[in-house]
Parts: structure tokens; C-alpha cells; sequence
């Protein structure tokens, strides 16, 4: 992913044992990923050039995956990521690989359209049609709504982590102009 342009910080704000759901969307973050990197191999294989991240995109949004638009460009945004370290890398280490390695899981991101929050829990959209996860949230995150989530898979603790990213930049405060009159008296401008 590029830089961020706003201050982010990031928290873990819940965790949960492994269960056939979660494990489910972990596991299609493995297939959207799987199938970025072999359209990415299989075009540059025929073709000999590599597809752009936009062009990528452009591929797989026709894929039907259950689960939201945004959370599929995570997954590929994950992948051009690692992609353009290679890139970058490539040009002092000759030995350097693309990313090459097909994932049963990989972290899955719902990005700030498919996150809201309803009486201490944020929804995690899975999609039209698709039921939403539901998370309990602690009580210093109450009616914040995170830029993004991530399914994190721990693999110390063996229990998934949800990641939030928080936008931290301060909320700017209107500051109404005042005019001192000559006469000594002060008027406020609307």
C-alpha cells in the first residue's frame, strides 16, 4: 500500500477464538490473493510485461467474491505492495524475486465503506446479499468509525485480531473573526 497522507494510528480492538466463519474470510483473502498473483505471472509470462495495479483491478472486479468491492482491492493492494518492493529492490539485488507464493489465508481489510458502527459494535460488510460480521468493541472506541479494519490471524496466541486504523488528524475548529470598533466596543461577524 502507498503512504498514507493523513497521521493513521492503528489498534487492536478485539480478538476472537478461530471459527469457521472467520477462518472462511481469511481464506478468501488467500484466493483473492492467489488469483492476483497468477493473473500477474500468467500476463507477464505470455505477454512479457507486467500487468499495472490498475490493470489488475480493472481484471479481477468482474471475479464474483463474497464480499465487498473495496475489500477486494485491499487484497490486490496488498499484493502491488509487495510487488513494488520488488520492483524497487530488483534494481541493487539481482537475486531479488517477485512475490511468487500462492496463500490458503491471507489478512483481510474491509476498507471505511464497508465498516459502520451501531450500540458498541462496528459492522464489517461482507457484501450485498452476504450477512455482516458484527464485533464488540471496547468503550474508548464508541462511535468512532475506523478507516479500516483487518482480520489479523496471530499466530503466538492463535486467536484473530481485529486491526483498526483510526485517522488521528485533529478536527479543525471554526474561529469566528472579531472587529474592534474605534469606539471601543466589539461586533462579531457572521
Amino acid at each position: 500500500m502507498s503512504k498514507p497522507k493523513k497521521p493513521y494510528r492503528s489498534y487492536v480492538i478485539g480478538t476472537a477464538k478461530p471459527t469457521e466463519q472467520l477462518d472462511g474470510i481469511n481464506r478468501l483473502g488467500g484466493q483473492i490473493y492467489s488469483k492476483t498473483l497468477s493473473l500477474a505471472f500468467k500476463t507477464h509470462k505470455q505477454k512479457g510485461f507486467w500487468l499495472s495495479d490498475g490493470g489488475l483491478k480493472a481484471y479481477l472486479k468482474f471475479k464474483r467474491y463474497p464480499c465487498q468491492a473495496h475489500s477486494v482491492q485491499a487484497v490486490i493492494d496488498d499484493y502491488c505492495g509487495a510487488r513494488r518492493s520488488y520492483f524497487a529492490n530488483a534494481k541493487t539485488n539481482p537475486n531479488a524475486k517477485p512475490p511468487h507464493k500462492s496463500k490458503k489465508f491471507h489478512t483481510f481489510t474491509w476498507r471505511a465503506t464497508g465498516i459502520s458502527y451501531s450500540r458498541g459494535k462496528l459492522r464489517l460488510s461482507m457484501g450485498k446479499d452476504n450477512a455482516p460480521l458484527w464485533i464488540d468493541i471496547d468503550k474508548k472506541f464508541y462511535k468512532k468509525v475506523p478507516a479500516e479494519v483487518s482480520l489479523v490471524y496471530n499466530k503466538t496466541t492463535h486467536r484473530y485480531e481485529f486491526h483498526a486504523t483510526y485517522d488521528t488528524t485533529p478536527k479543525k475548529t471554526i474561529v469566528e473573526p472579531v472587529i474592534i470598533c474605534t469606539h471601543g466596543g466589539t461586533v462579531g461577524v457572521g
